[in-house]
């Protein structure tokens, strides 16, 4: 049931390429990933899988709790790192290596052969995605997931990514992704009263460093600019500044992991889903909800 909602929210409207993003660790995204790749298979289309980050390492560096692997259909295309290609053994066939280097060897375009599980590594920045995507799409991918790890907002910044899904996980309070939700689905490409425009990165050096009194709107020009901290994001919020960005992506769905693995239970899925709903509808976001797992989901405006 999760996987025929994944399709109908975000396959069935035609994005070819989406950001799969992660409020926090342990949220779900490995998951929803698996999720979206397999619904693809059901519409015998080809993916063409990357990362930001690493996805698809056995067990969480922060709980030492096991993850679920980065599963592959056979024919699925992937960008990796050398090494981790070669640690898939049969899996994996190399089919080209592209033009930057990660810490587990070059980076490389490879083909599944069979059906089994990949580490996805090897992208450091934004540049280096978009000519991922292009590279996969290139090969033969008919549609492309980006894995975005922890926080990797400039996944969803690429050139060539057409929506973003966000994860949310009850392993922390739902407050504590209300600067990455804001980040994913706010836009602003209008003048209003007391905004004040930011080139380059705002880190949270530089906004120490401003001068934001009478500012009621920060303005970057992309999510990619956005290298704030959770400090950062407080300051803004104590300070009443609401932080938007001139262009960003559709907000394709939100997915709902009531798992909580730190303390090895599960709340009810169908209250978290709803629980999720009303909390994004309070920050103005309005986007389905669906646990991948248990199938639960809610449209936007359903009660």
């Amino acid at each position: 049931m999760g996987v025929a909602a994944l399709d109908a929210y975000v396959w069935r409207p035609g994005y070819r390429a989406v950001a799969v993003i992660g409020a926090s660790k342990n949220a779900g995204k490995t998951t929803v990933l698996n999720a979206l790749s397999a619904a693809l298979t059901v519409r015998n289309e080809r993916a063409g899988l990357c990362s930001v980050g690493v996805d698809g390492e056995p067990s969480d560096v922060w709980l030492a709790t096991p993850k679920p692997a980065v599963a592959v259909a056979k024919g699925t295309l992937v960008v990796t790192g050398l090494q981790a290609a070669q640690q898939a053994g049969t899996t994996l066939k190399v089919l080209q290596t592209l033009n930057f280097a990660s810490s587990l060897g070059p980076v490389v375009l490879a083909e599944a052969r069979s059906p089994g599980t990949v580490l996805l590594c090897g992208l450091a920045h934004r540049g280096q995605l978009t000519e991922a995507i292009a590279q996969l799409r290139t090969a033969g991918a008919d549609r492309v997931l980006v894995d975005g790890a922890y926080h990797r907002q400039a996944a969803a910044d690429a050139e060539g990514i057409d929506a973003v899904v966000l994860a949310i996980g009850a392993i922390l309070p739902l407050d504590d992704a209300v600067p990455t939700l804001r980040a994913l689905s706010t836009s602003l490409d209008r003048d209003v009263p007391h905004t004040r425009d930011v080139t380059g990165g705002l880190t949270d050096a530089r906004l120490a460093l401003l001068d934001l009194t009478d500012v009621a709107v920060l303005r970057v020009a992309s999510l990619g600019a956005v290298l704030l901290s959770g400090a950062g994001h407080a300051r803004l919020a104590r300070l009443g500044v609401r932080l938007t960005a001139r262009h960003t992506r559709p907000l394709a769905c939100l997915t709902a992991n009531p798992h909580r693995p730190d303390r090895g239970d599960t709340v009810a899925a169908s209250a978290f889903v709803q629980q999720v709903a009303q909390w994004a509808a309070q920050q103005g976001v309005y986007a389905p909800v669906v646990d991948v797992v248990a199938g639960f989901r809610r449209d936007p405006g359903e009660t």
